[in-house]
């Protein structure tokens, strides 16, 4: 319901300008908390590493739900009777400047903050591993292109996760790595993939799916390096953390 009001509105209202880019682009914004790119990625990084159940499961919920939010997409297209080619997602000219990014990651990780209720205190460091996380891509992506760069980035991302974790006045792993998993998740590919199908253009349709799954493959793959190669380390601080000060004799 939620995507069929946003592309109603999108169509009515921003559609008309071709400055703004193609009518899917203006949607995923209103629409990213809903697209389950993090579901995805992780749902293959549990597969990767043998979790079979419950990456199976959330594989399977994760494309219900963007079937959901395409077919909410083309409810919109139906009630405004607009016709399918529309959804063909050009992209608009990009006139913010790089420094954008900056203020861009701080609001960023703030929302993350906010949406899953992570205590403020972990705000800088969280900050940090994002800002990490996007300038090791975007470095990479330039050297081996945006597959090889993304996972990199997931590789650091879970590595520095994993060596940060070692220390108990540090948030837990989850934590750290979720505002910078989020920078690399890809559900809107998802999304512009099949609206792309739906608007008759095959080819480009199948070309964000196919780089969907791929990119989806190389975090999962990336996190699991990430963590196989700080595992013994960070294992070794992990049961000392919880291991009882005294012997434990039994009654």
């Amino acid at each position: 319901m939620v995507s069929a009001v946003v592309s109603v509105v999108t169509i009515e209202v921003f559609t008309g300008d071709p400055a703004h880019g193609g009518p899917v682009l203006l949607m995923l914004p209103a629409l990213f908390y809903f697209v389950p790119g993090d579901f995805l990625s992780a749902s293959t990084t549990e597969l990767a590493v043998g979790l079979i159940t419950t990456g199976s499961i959330r594989l399977v919920y994760s494309i219900f739900l963007l079937v959901q939010l395409y077919l909410g997409v083309l409810l919109g297209i139906f009630v405004t009777g607009t016709p399918l080619n529309t959804l063909f997602d050009t992209a608009a000219s990009a006139d913010l400047p790089k420094w954008a990014l900056i203020p861009g990651g701080i609001a960023f990780t703030a929302g993350t903050v906010l949406a899953f209720a992570i205590p403020h205190r972990f705000f800088g460091t969280l900050l940090v591993l994002v800002y990490a996380t996007v300038g090791v891509q975007s470095l990479f992506t330039k050297l081996i292109r945006e597959t090889g760069g993304t996972f990199v980035a997931a590789v650091v991302l879970a590595a520095a996760a994993n060596l940060l974790d070692r220390n108990p006045a540090r948030p837990p792993r989850l934590i750290l790595i979720l505002p910078g998993f989020f920078t690399l998740t890809v559900g809107s590919l998802g999304l512009r993939g099949l609206t792309t199908l739906a608007g008759g253009y095959v080819i480009e349709g199948f070309q964000d799916l196919q780089k969907l799954i791929t990119i989806v493959t190389a975090i999962a793959i990336g996190l699991v390096v990430g963590m196989a190669l700080t595992h013994a380390r960070n294992t070794t601080r992990t049961i000392s953390r919880h291991a009882p000060s005294t012997p434990q004799r039994p009654p």
